[in-house]
């Protein structure tokens, strides 16, 4: 058996066809993925924002486009505040219920308006924290009323009260000024995240001026 015969029997390459890609071996061809080790590394494509996204981006400039994103992190901060307040306040709710089952007399007579009053205040907080968060069409005052409601916390100062009317004011300073943020054609705020603006060439200086020639 010659030599050619030998190497073309063990996947070997000879004369012209040793400087391309080396042949895998058989164990590595026996193998699932069947990889070559030789070729280079191949990387997965980076996660893109739509065409129109980048466009309207691209449109506002990169200060406006900022400015959009600090609104758009007041008003989820602030869905987030109202929606672990509808959540307390629907455990207080089934904490007034278990007492006014076990009692009778006045206290089970005031149970029901203040029930009523604490499961509608409960639901718009709640229902503010959704179009905060997803931000549908025609929802952008539903989340202004909640953030009132937020702010009308501030009549019982506390620790607790306090942060929660802060972040009820910026929220609806915010849902006012981001108007860009709803709509059907609205900016995401997934968009406002991954948008990094293009840097602009600096302006050349003048150099030195040169000395007059004779």
């Amino acid at each position: 058996m010659s030599f050619a015969e030998t190497a073309a029997r063990h996947g070997l390459r000879t004369g012209a066809a040793w400087t391309a890609t080396p042949a895998l071996p058989r164990w590595a061809a026996m193998t699932d993925a069947a990889v070559n080790p030789y070729a280079a590394p191949t990387v997965g494509p980076a996660p893109t924002m739509p065409t129109s996204q980048v466009a309207m981006l691209e449109a506002l400039g990169p200060i406006t486009a900022g400015r959009l994103k600090t609104y758009s992190r007041q008003i989820r901060a602030m869905g987030i505040a109202a929606g672990i307040v509808a959540v307390l306040q629907w455990l207080a709710l089934g904490f007034l219920a278990s007492k006014a089952g076990a009692s009778t007399g006045t206290d089970h007579d005031l149970f029901v308006p203040v029930a009523i009053a604490i499961g509608a205040y409960s639901t718009v907080l709640l229902l503010t924290g959704v179009v905060c968060w997803w931000r549908p069409a025609g929802t952008r005052w539903l989340a202004i009323l909640g953030g009132f409601l937020l702010i009308l916390n501030v009549v019982q100062p506390n620790l607790l009260t306090i942060p929660l009317a802060v972040m009820g004011i910026l929220g609806v300073i915010a849902l006012f000024k981001g108007g860009r943020l709803y709509g059907p054609g609205r900016i995401h705020h997934a968009s406002l995240v991954k948008h990094k603006p293009r840097a602009r060439p600096l302006p050349r200086r003048p150099g030195p001026a040169k000395p007059p020639t004779d």
